[in-house]
């Protein structure tokens, strides 16, 4: 997979609203992880932005203190990195010398990954949160990192020739190249607190998912009927969500229990369903298709929830956090990118 063919395009709308109310540290944390699933059947609130000064905004992960990190572009060009903090205040990210720049993850201490292009070729980066970066690359070959966890290790792959292979970066700046057994292309996606690695990988001509523990050892799985499996996400438990496609090439989401235990499952009149995250509660988040496409949150118990952004079109689900608040797009009249962030109705919003 190049480094153009990875960027997502999707569609959303806007207005001004704030969020006001975010909680961070410690308190926070045993909060989110001793809270039960939310009741996402409940009305929620809406939250939507957009970049100041670009058409598209594009949210992709949001921490347990509401700050988003993303990307926004002007059309299909320039391309510039961006966090949003829980008081609705964006910054653009760009690393030092950069022409594209995607922020994918940002963990609980508002440090974020991500990759860019510039003279050097494609490389990752790390941007701690007072504006400060560390870019590398593995042995100088295109790297783009996917995924932080709150100790500040990183996953990702890189392409050594035509070939995709996995790697960690671990918090103290080393990095080891990672592919499971066989594979011929690896494309890690997710690592929890633990250390622990999810993705899919190839081999045989055809596409697995894995996790890999923090001893080096490989799980491999693929639910049943599949024939191309997409792991997304892993939770701070081992729980992993994702997709598989079946032999008609329909896509399905899944949620394998950190005992193994692989559900698979649709949001009624799903063509196409797509898990993105996974969250400290077992809370699913992510898109499907009918003749448009829609967010849905899926708690621990099973139960699924459709969100579309009021008054939008093509709503897609990135991430939640674990109180239960999600960010994704939308798509307005004019076919702009907004990006919007749901928030329960227990945090204030104005």
């Amino acid at each position: 997979m190049s480094f153009h063919g990875i960027r997502q395009h999707l569609f959303a709308f806007v207005c001004g609203c704030t969020l006001v109310s975010a909680v961070g540290g410690a308190s926070a944390f045993a909060q989110e992880q001793n809270s039960e699933n939310r009741s996402f059947e409940d009305e929620a609130q809406y939250v939507s932005f957009q970049v100041p000064g670009y058409y598209d905004t594009y949210p992709q992960s949001i921490n347990r203190s509401f700050s988003v990190a993303g990307y926004c572009s002007q059309g299909t060009t320039n391309y510039h990195g961006f966090v949003r903090d829980a008081r609705g205040t964006v910054t653009l990210i760009d690393p030092p010398g950069s022409t594209f720049t995607i922020a994918r993850s940002i963990n609980s201490a508002g440090t974020i990954a991500g990759y860019f292009q510039s003279s050097s070729g494609v490389q990752g980066f790390v941007r701690f949160p007072r504006g400060s970066f560390v870019t590398f690359d593995y042995l100088g070959n295109e790297t783009v990192a996917w995924s932080i966890n709150d100790l500040g290790a990183v996953t990702g792959y890189y392409v050594d020739g035509v070939v995709q292979h996995g790697f960690l970066r671990s918090s103290a700046g080393k990095l080891i190249s990672l592919d499971p057994p066989e594979s011929t292309y690896t494309f890690p996606t997710s690592i929890n607190d633990d250390g622990t690695i999810v993705g899919s990988y190839v081999a045989g001509g055809r596409q697995h998912g894995f996790i890999r523990y923090v001893h080096g050892e490989f799980a491999t799985f693929d639910p049943p009927g599949d024939v191309q499996t997409f792991p997304t996400s892993i939770d701070a438990r081992g729980a992993v969500a994702g997709f598989y496609n079946d032999a008609s090439m329909v896509s399905h989401g899944f949620v394998r229990s950190e005992h193994g235990t692989i559900t698979t499952f649709d949001p009624q009149g799903s063509t196409q369903t797509a898990p993105q995250s996974i969250n400290i509660n077992g809370v699913a988040a992510g898109s499907f298709s009918d003749v448009g496409s829609h967010g849905f949150v899926r708690t621990e118990r099973g139960s699924l929830v459709t969100i579309d952004f009021p008054g939008g079109n093509n709503t897609n689900v990135w991430s939640i956090n674990g109180f239960g608040a999600v960010t994704g797009t939308y798509q307005n009249i004019a076919e702009s990118t907004l990006g919007f962030v749901r928030v329960p109705l227990h945090w204030d919003v104005r």
